[in-house]
């Protein structure tokens, strides 16, 4: 029988604003300079018994869009 692994998204939208400055490391890998606001989602995913295996936090840079597509049958 195949695993399963789970995906969660989650746009931090708590005490903070989700979007937060790019880092000087991070920037680069971006094409942005450090300091530019950008929206952060945080990634879980996990397997068929619920432990997490996963955990990124993504950076999605001003006038940039996200999609994911997914086969539902």
């Amino acid at each position: 029988m195949g695993a399963h692994v789970g995906r969660h998204h989650a746009v931090d939208v708590g005490a903070r604003s989700p979007h937060r400055p790019v880092t000087r490391e991070d920037a680069p890998l971006l094409g942005l300079e450090p300091g530019t606001p950008a929206l952060t989602m945080t990634n879980r995913y996990w397997d068929q018994n619920g432990g997490v295996v996963e955990y990124a936090v993504d950076f999605l840079g001003t006038g940039r869009e996200l999609s994911a597509e997914y086969a539902l049958d």
